[in-house]
């Protein structure tokens, strides 16, 4: 069994001795999803995921912030950028009769539960944390080891909004990503066209970085597989200095390279999650697919807890608009 899924482990597929960073396993109910981890004496240590770019998901804080603006973080912040595909509720681990893992953001009601002890409550809590989920949502006062799970895990721990019952909680966020994921279809046309036709009117892989940018409001990065940074670009307003863009993208490079090589496929277009948790920072990458190899690689660097669901999808429309140019 995998500590980190709650299910049977894959072997490791990827080991990364120059970035010391090793997959773990693959989550068994979400395919094309990795656990990777690094020690913690690397400095900017990193997590990394990759996922399917069909997926269209929105995240932790933007499913949250449409149900409620105060958000309180009690723990494992760095993963409020992970994405969420589904709403679950349980008050007991026994409640979920399904795999769980990566994508599962679970709302646990435990006050009130029938033969529910604190104690309970917190295992159940830890269990969740440590499965690897999205995110869990708790109306109990968590204890030491909840947080240090969470923190571990990077998986966000919050505390239940004061009188909504769970079961309301959980109904508001089922309709909230029903709702971000309706309009990211939307909106996933709607950037594929804005971006091909900035390819076809003969915009350069700079300009589509421009773009790229004014549309996320996140950092952009164009490197070249083999010279590095072609091109950084920053908007006016996000807090994230140059020099620190930098110093997240040299501490990731050495894995994200690692995966461009071992995991990135070009028939699902998927996209590299990176975890910067010591800045609570994120890294996207795409690749730039050209002859079915990879020619470059478009990343945006974000707090984690400002990414969405619009930024995955602008990431992967600006890689193809780009490899369009170059092809």
């Amino acid at each position: 069994m995998c500590a980190q899924c709650s299910g049977p482990a894959s072997p490791p597929r990827v080991e990364n001795r120059g970035a010391r960073a090793i997959v773990l396993c693959t989550v068994p109910s979400l395919p094309q999803i990795d656990l990777v981890a690094m020690p913690e004496d690397h400095g900017l240590a990193c997590r990394l995921r990759c996922h399917r770019e069909e997926s269209r998901v929105a995240t932790v804080s933007e499913v949250l912030r449409s149900v409620s603006p105060d958000l309180v973080v009690l723990a494992g912040a760095a993963g409020l950028g992970r994405e969420v595909r589904r709403i679950l509720l349980a008050r007991s681990a026994t409640d979920l009769a399904v795999p769980i893992g990566g994508g599962d953001l679970v709302v646990c009601a435990t006050i009130g539960s029938p033969g529910d002890s604190a104690e309970a409550a917190d295992r159940t809590v830890i269990a969740l944390l440590t499965a690897g989920v999205a995110g869990v949502l708790t109306d109990l006062a968590p204890s030491r080891a909840a947080i240090q799970a969470a923190e571990k895990s990077g998986a966000p721990l919050l505390s239940s909004w004061p009188g909504l019952e769970p079961t309301q909680l959980y109904a508001l966020l089922v309709r909230s990503l029903g709702q971000r994921q309706q309009a990211l279809e939307l909106l996933q046309t709607e950037l594929q066209l804005d971006f091909t036709r900035l390819s076809r009117a003969g915009a350069t892989p700079a300009m589509l970085l421009e773009r790229l940018v004014e549309t996320t409001g996140k950092t952009g990065v164009l490197q070249a597989k083999e010279t590095g940074i072609q091109a950084l670009r920053q908007p006016v307003l996000q807090d994230l200095g140059t020099a620190l863009a930098r110093r997240v993208i040299q501490a990731s490079d050495a894995a994200a390279q690692r995966w461009t090589v071992e995991a990135a496929d070009a028939t699902v277009a998927n996209v590299l999650y990176l975890e910067l948790p010591a800045d609570r920072l994120i890294r996207l990458l795409a690749p730039v697919w050209i002859d079915a190899r990879v020619y470059a690689t478009v990343s945006i660097v974000a707090r984690s807890n400002d990414l969405s669901g619009r930024d995955r999808v602008a990431l992967v429309a600006a890689a193809r608009a780009i490899a369009a140019t170059i092809a």
